[in-house]
């Protein structure tokens, strides 16, 4: 997965300040460009929009150095309009390869994660967003969950066309990762022999796209939970002490899988851990 250019979704508060780690993480992957982006919402600055539009190109300007200083390429970009809409508007206006928003903060990233933005972004954006985490503390002094993203991955599996596609994403990232976790989730069985048959079906499928890792010489270990999807990946995320997680956006797996749309949504604004979402772009006809 090359990432050469990445939208930055700011609202001037400490954390999405401290979006400029993932920069200089991703800079291993091919980051050369940062369009820095600040929406101005409408809806609540009314007639001061405009006012507030020059004053924030401003402030913009100052992060601009910050980035610069970390050997990128910076474009400013303030609009007015709805945050979300407008974000994936411009991200994809500029072509880029992915989206950081911070979990918490001012303004719209206080409610990525608490109401409905989070999911207008993921929902519309047919480019990845990755989701940024920070420990618990104060505002100002906030620190990333972790420095190293890509050092233990935990991808979440249902063996539908979009959770492949994750996966090739994951694949593609090579050897900058330092390890992988697959996590099927059984969420429903008729009766025990069906839920027997479906764990040793399922594992034997994680077992098999495992290989493709070790082919990479990168570390993978493989597991199947039962319950409720959501709640399995945040809880085998901690168990296993990941870096991050990567998943699909949409998913309708075989056997009653687990449902990547709603758990997509549901993990990215629950876990600890930061959340790469990949849009699923399944075939017409498929």
């Amino acid at each position: 997965m090359l990432i050469e250019k990445v939208l930055l979704a700011t609202d001037f508060s400490a954390s999405a300040r401290n979006l400029e780690h993932c920069v200089k993480e991703f800079q291993g992957l091919g980051l050369r460009e940062v369009v820095l982006t600040h929406v101005v919402d409408v809806q609540d600055s009314a007639m001061a929009s405009t006012v507030l539009q020059r004053h924030n190109k401003e402030a913009l300007e100052e992060e601009k150095e910050r980035l610069l200083q970390l050997g990128v390429e910076v474009k400013v970009r303030v609009e007015l309009g709805y945050p979300p809409q407008k974000i994936v508007d411009i991200a994809r206006r500029e072509n880029v390869s992915l989206i950081l928003v911070g979990s918490h903060g001012k303004g719209f990233l206080r409610e990525l994660l608490l109401g409905s933005t989070a999911f207008d972004i993921i929902r519309s954006s047919e480019i990845p967003v990755y989701v940024e985490k920070y420990q618990a503390g104060k505002e100002q002094n906030v620190e990333p969950f972790s420095p190293h993203r890509l050092q233990n991955l935990l991808v979440p599996i249902d063996f539908s066309y979009c959770s492949e596609e994750a996966l090739e994403k994951v694949l593609a990232l090579g050897r900058n990762v330092g390890q992988v976790n697959l996590v099927a989730v059984i969420e429903s069985s008729e009766d025990q022999e069906e839920l027997e048959k479906n764990r040793k079906e399922y594992q034997y499928s994680l077992e098999e796209m495992s290989r493709r890792f070790h082919d990479l010489d990168i570390p993978v270990y493989s597991r199947v939970e039962v319950g409720v999807a959501s709640e399995k990946i945040m809880e085998v995320a901690g168990a296993t002490g990941a870096s991050m997680i990567v998943l699909s956006t949409r998913g309708t797996g075989r056997l009653q899988r687990l449902f990547l749309g709603s758990t997509a949504d549901a993990v990215a604004r629950r876990s600890q851990q930061p959340t790469l979402l990949i849009p699923c772009r399944k075939p017409h006809g498929s």
